[in-house]
């Protein structure tokens, strides 16, 4: 019948007739019909179009979801780094909520930076992240890409969160090759931050911050915390920064390093033999943010290297405005 009716319309249009209003109509629902081929593509593209549309909102929502439990996992995890029965325990929940082996990097990494974000470092707080490491059985070199990358997506006004980023970094991964390759884009970002020196900053902020975490973690008995191997020292070296005057006498040791470096250098331009010393050799002064209490010591006349108009607080993001000199062993200085 289709067929018939589209032969008399065709033989019309030849013989230049007028077409039958009434059979136009006609002719026009019958290729509407859902028998028709045409109706049964306008009707499956239809039924695609909401199936796509479907799958597209379904698979927004879901990753909205794993998100929210991502960012949730961090902050509870944060909250109760005192208690490793509660930390357990909302490990256990969290990884229920994701799924079998889903966004487990994403947690380790909100985790951390969450804990960097809101934490001061201290032996506790290291424990807390080398717990949370062992239980996603993370390896040396998978830790320092998850921490270099959460590094690099921190804002640039806030150094003090990057360079404590480093820090977990570097302690977490090891001394491996491949891990410290891992964590060089950090650095470098890190060392840019400053005009001048900027690679030595980096390296004195990591060990400030270590040596800083060590006292905020010392007992009143003196004796070693629990968790301060994981700070990266010797016990040699934790021993004498809990001691009188531990950070200016581990400070020093740099210094005269870097000074060694400096006579070395003057030396092999022609320079050596140059005066006969300076009285000041091996002091350091000592300048204190007045934000969160980190302490900077420098030595003298390196200032203008390690302390520059552009310095920012490793610890919290602050200015050098922010730093006051204080005392530094017995050197009389303001």
């Amino acid at each position: 019948m289709m067929a018939e009716a589209r032969e008399r319309v065709a033989s019309a249009m030849k013989t230049g007739s007028l077409v039958d209003p009434a059979e136009r109509i006609r002719l026009q629902q019958q290729r509407n019909q859902p028998g028709s081929a045409r109706g049964e593509i306008f009707a499956n593209l239809a039924v695609l179009g909401v199936l796509v549309g479907s799958v597209y909102f379904a698979g927004k929502s879901y990753f909205t979801r794993q998100e929210t439990l991502v960012e949730g996992y961090a902050s509870e995890m944060t909250d109760v780094i005192s208690s490793s029965t509660e930390m357990d325990a909302c490990h256990k929940e969290y990884k229920r909520k994701l799924g079998p082996k889903q966004f487990r990097g994403e947690m380790f990494a909100a985790f951390i930076t969450e804990l960097a974000r809101k934490k001061p470092i201290t032996c506790q707080t290291m424990m807390a992240a080398d717990y949370v490491r062992r239980k996603f059985g993370f390896k040396d070199v998978k830790v320092a890409k998850l921490l270099a990358a959460a590094g690099q997506a921190v804002a640039r006004k806030q150094p003090g969160l990057r360079s404590k980023l480093l820090f977990y970094g570097q302690r977490l991964s090891g001394s491996s090759d491949a891990a410290a390759k891992q964590l060089q884009p950090l650095k470098d970002l890190l060392a840019q931050s400053y005009r001048s020196g900027g690679a030595q900053i980096v390296e004195s902020a990591s060990i400030s911050i270590a040596e800083q975490a060590l006292r905020d973690s010392a007992h009143a008995s003196g004796e070693l915390p629990e968790g301060w191997e994981l700070l990266g020292m010797s016990e040699a070296q934790a021993r004498e920064t809990l001691g009188e005057g531990g950070g200016e006498a581990m400070y020093a040791k740099l210094v005269k390093e870097a000074k060694d470096r400096d006579a070395a250098t003057e030396a092999a331009k022609g320079g050596a033999g140059r005066g006969g010393g300076s009285s000041e050799e091996g002091t350091a002064r000592a300048f204190e943010c007045g934000s969160c209490g980190y302490t900077l010591y420098v030595a003298k006349g390196r200032e203008w290297k390690f302390f520059g108009d552009d310095f920012k607080c490793p610890e919290c993001g602050a200015s050098k405005g922010k730093f006051q000199e204080k005392g530094v062993g017995g050197t009389g200085e303001p």
